[in-house]
């Protein structure tokens, strides 16, 4: 039965539940689903929709329990130490899982993976490899991330979904090892523990086709106009990464057509028309005027419904 893990702090529930939720919706089979978290609370955790969903097998929670090492680059950043909580899956994880898929929060499943990530996970252990994952960036086009990190191969992979053979993880003591590269290199890690991931790997990675890791920015799209439309996006493709500085429910992106692809399976969850949150709400606030003026907001799928939500969110303290 395919082990799914995801690791995450309250900062990212709704994320992580609309993850789970796509890809328990999307299977043709039932799984297993492991959550390292930095805190949670048992009484109400979980959704309902989550918790009684046909294609969940079992559902495991882990209180992350490593609070003795110090996590670099972290402050004042959009992501918390929880990113590198995936170093130490081996101390929960159960004994006897072989292999692993690890999901970013921010990432919706919108076909069914179940066959295909079967292939590459007997794919991977019929490899030397440890892991597989997505190539993001060549030596060619990113010179100086390969000289910031003393790569010596031509590959750097996007972390954000991984296969993960554990048994081999385990073999290899990977968990001790990446926490040396940690004491040694904290100081060139600026995207956390993928930098660090990939200075341990350095190119020594099975690679995955984009299908399983399409790495959507929402940026990008609104500069280019929407070019292309969610289906265009979605065909053929199991999983959508939000990745960049526009994300599906901060307003900026709500307002990318894009964003419905994360949106809808809130509301399924949720029963709530959209998810908002706020990076800085006066940018939030400016971004939502412009898009009136320009008329891009009333282009949304809700957009009253959208404008009560957005009001009510500036006045939730945090």
């Amino acid at each position: 039965m395919l082990e799914v893990l995801y690791c995450f702090d309250e900062n990212y529930n709704k994320q992580a539940f609309t993850s789970i939720y796509s890809l328990l919706e999307k299977s043709s089979e039932k799984l297993n689903v492991n959550i390292i978290h930095k805190s949670y609370n048992d009484n109400d955790f979980l959704p309902n929709k989550i918790l009684e969903h046909d294609n969940l097998n079992t559902i495991r929670v882990f209180k992350f329990k490593n609070n003795e090492y110090m996590f670099p680059n972290i402050e004042g950043t959009h992501v918390s130490e929880a990113t590198y909580y995936r170093i130490f899956l081996e101390d929960y994880l159960p004994d006897g899982i072989q292999s692993v898929v690890y999901l970013d929060a921010d990432i919706i499943c919108v076909n069914d993976p179940i066959k295909s990530l079967k292939k590459e996970i007997q794919n991977l252990r019929n490899t030397q490899y440890l892991i597989a994952c997505k190539t993001e960036h060549l030596k060619t086009d990113n010179e100086e991330l390969f000289e910031r990190l003393n790569l010596k191969q031509n590959k750097y992979f996007n972390a954000g979904f991984m296969i993960i053979d554990l048994k081999k993880w385990k073999e290899f003591s990977i968990k001790e090892e990446l926490l040396k590269k940690l004491d040694s290199e904290h100081k060139n890690l600026e995207f956390w523990d993928q930098d660090l991931l990939n200075i341990y790997f350095d190119g020594m990675f099975l690679d995955l086709n984009e299908k399983f890791n399409c790495v959507v920015d929402l940026a990008f799209y609104e500069y280019n106009n929407y070019l292309f439309t969610i289906e265009e996006i979605v065909v053929n493709k199991y999983f959508i990464h939000y990745a960049g500085s526009h994300k599906p429910w901060n307003i900026n992106g709500i307002l990318c057509n894009l964003s419905e692809i994360y949106q809808q399976n809130f509301r399924n969850l949720t029963e709530i028309d959209y998810h908002i949150s706020h990076k800085m709400k006066r940018l939030s606030l400016y971004y939502l005027i412009k898009s009136i003026f320009n008329l891009s907001f009333f282009k949304t799928i809700y957009p009253i419904s959208l404008l009560k939500l957005f009001l009510q969110s500036l006045l939730i303290k945090k």
